[in-house]
């Protein structure tokens, strides 16, 4: 995302109220702004939760009729570095910041936004509903869930674990890296393409374990591999200790979603 134009919307979202969790991994170029990297909003208005740095600080924006709440954990925001970001929104009184796995911030004002109707990557809201403060960099691997996950699951996620193996019945929107369709970006949960994909891919991704159901396996910081006979018989480092520009052997664990260690 440019930090400047780049927005990717959906038309409709198939969350509109809490309890929910928005969780992905997020690299910024910058932390001398405001900017917000993923969220849900009403499409004509300020109301929604939206989550990113307001420079150095990692903040959490929750907009409805009764005010905004921008909750925020100082000095956890930094620049080129691909990091796991989180809201877990369990009330109107309770919606946590996570990063890498851990609460960092808990807002607890009383808050409930209405008319939420859009899922948005890349950038917040002014209050009409425009896109603005823009992120500057990647997202990656974004998934919504109609549940307040829990700690561990957080802590799961942000080690690798794909969306999809995180309470499947609840995960009703996933935009994973490098899955763009036209000019826009699909949702591997079927319903709710984003509209627009960025105007430049990042050279670098995540590193992400996953295996099967989508069709590919991934191992290193920036590659993505078919499943062949030699990528699955392949020998290589621990998944504990994974080295860049390897594959790793998947165990039986794994293949039947054992969380990484």
């Amino acid at each position: 995302y440019n930090g400047s134009s780049d927005v990717s919307k959906s038309t409709g979202s198939p969350v509109s109220a809490v309890a929910f969790t928005m969780a992905g991994f997020v690299l910024s170029t910058t932390t001398s702004v405001t900017q917000y990297a993923f969220g849900i909003q009403n499409s004509a208005s300020n109301h929604g939760w939206r989550l990113g740095f307001n420079g150095t600080s990692l903040i959490l924006q929750c907009t409805a009729s009764g005010g905004t709440q921008n909750t925020q954990s100082a000095g956890n925001a930094a620049a080129n570095t691909w990091m796991h970001l989180g809201m877990v929104c369990s009330s109107s009184t309770s919606r946590a910041i996570y990063k890498n796995g851990a609460s960092l911030a808990t807002g607890t004002s009383n808050l409930t936004p209405g008319g939420v109707n859009q899922i948005r990557v890349g950038a917040g809201t002014d209050s009409s509903g425009n896109a603005g403060s823009y992120w500057t960099g990647g997202v990656a691997m974004i998934g919504l869930w109609n549940v307040a996950l829990t700690t561990p699951e957080m802590a799961a996620l942000s080690a690798g674990l794909e969306p999809w193996k995180i309470r499947p019945a609840s995960l009703k929107a996933f935009f994973p890296s490098g899955a763009p369709f036209a000019s826009g970006i699909i949702d591997l949960m079927g319903g709710y393409p984003l509209d627009t994909a960025p105007t430049t891919e990042r050279a670098t991704q995540p590193r992400i374990y996953s295996f099967g159901v989508f069709g590919h396996a991934r191992k290193t910081a920036a590659t993505s591999h078919s499943l062949t006979a030699s990528v699955i018989s392949c020998s290589a480092p621990s998944l504990s200790s994974p080295a860049i520009g390897q594959v790793h052997a998947l165990t039986a664990q794994e293949i039947a979603g054992g969380t990484p260690t």
